[in-house]
């Protein structure tokens, strides 16, 4: 910046050959404060007028500042999934049934570090014992044998109890505790169960150059923008009812602040951030619309940022641990996703 040819130079300039009272000091620095904000922020926070600053980024006319991050574009990944399932392609309607864990945001999990897939599918390749509902359907197939075994191993002394699968199911249900349930399976011959340890070498979003978002950084003007014009699109209103500083919906001043106005957040201009506000919203308007909280709302969340055109979420490796290199990646869409590469658990090359 050109200080000596600057409005800021000019300012002080003006200001300290007036007076040095004190309401001139004030207005010296005032001058000061908003030539520094127009250089840092793109002229997009003037001064002049009660929430002047907000009313021109609701009209579009934010320009790049210092949150103008650019849109974090990097072409297709080499990419290594773990799992217990053997599969020839990755569905999003699975999720779930790996880990379940959905900490990054709802969509398929995947890391460019290959030893981190492995260590999860020997992980959810563990023994464990069925789930309830495995037991139960189990159950259903008990010969009188076997339910006499189920029944003394929880021992049910009351007089007359029913020797029924089904009566037996209803007790299980009422106990409503893990350990009956692994009792009746072990009485009954139901062993753990391993899964099968599969290694996927992936290649993802191949041949484009995706948007993802950044969870752990701030949100890009560009990125911003794109939200808000989702939002206009499917008419949802983020605008504060009564102006800063006053909601009249749930949450949306936050929500509003990060896509808007990210210097007056309170907080982490983050993925993260964004991401939470906007699963908080989406779950709002649905149980106003539906008077119940019947939908995912991470779910909700990324299914919007994909229409939007953000492809997915970036986090580091360690995020949760804190260790390690790389970064872990959430896709929204299956189909942006090509199997290369399958292994099994003795780190066999299959399909091949």
């Amino acid at each position: 910046m050109d200080l000596k040819n600057s409005a800021l130079h000019e300012a002080m300039q003006k200001n300290l050959g007036e007076s040095t009272s004190w309401e001139d000091r004030r207005k010296m620095t005032r001058a000061i404060f908003d030539q520094i904000k127009a250089n840092i922020y793109g002229n997009i926070f003037p001064s002049t007028g009660a929430g002047a600053g907000w009313k021109n980024r609701v009209s579009g006319k934010e320009q790049p500042g210092i949150y103008a991050e650019p849109d974090m574009l990097i072409g297709e990944v080499d990419a290594w999934h773990g799992s217990p399932h053997k599969f020839e392609k990755f569905a999003m309607s699975k999720i779930g049934t790996g880990e379940g864990a959905q900490a990054f945001g709802h969509g398929l999990y995947f890391t460019n570090e290959k030893d981190i897939a492995k260590h999860y599918a020997e992980k959810l390749s563990r023994p464990k014992f069925p789930s309830r509902q495995e037991i139960n359907s189990e159950i259903k197939t008990f010969d009188e044998s076997k339910l006499k075994k189920a029944y003394d191993r929880i021992d049910m002394d009351i007089e007359g109890a029913p020797r029924s699968a089904d009566d037996l199911i209803e007790i299980l249900n009422d106990f409503g505790d893990d350990f009956y349930y692994h009792e009746v399976a072990d009485a009954a011959g139901i062993g753990m169960k391993s899964g099968g340890n599969n290694l996927y070498k992936t290649k993802l979003w191949e041949g484009k150059q995706e948007t993802l978002l950044d969870w752990d950084k701030p949100v890009g003007f560009k990125q911003r923008k794109t939200i808000r014009t989702q939002l206009e699109n499917e008419g949802i209103n983020i605008v504060p009812d009564k102006g800063i500083g006053v909601s009249g919906r749930f949450n949306d001043e936050g929500l509003y602040r990060l896509l808007y106005d990210p210097e007056n957040y309170n907080g982490k201009v983050s993925g993260a951030n964004l991401y939470s506000h906007l699963s908080d919203k989406l779950s709002y308007l649905n149980r106003a619309k539906t008077g119940k909280y019947d939908i995912n709302p991470q779910k909700a969340a990324s299914d919007f940022l994909n229409k939007s055109g953000i492809d997915g979420i970036r986090y580091p490796v360690g995020s949760l641990s804190g260790g390690g290199k790389g970064y872990n990646y959430v896709v929204f869409d299956e189909e942006a996703i090509k199997i290369e590469e399958e292994y099994n658990r003795l780190g066999k090359l299959l399909g091949k």
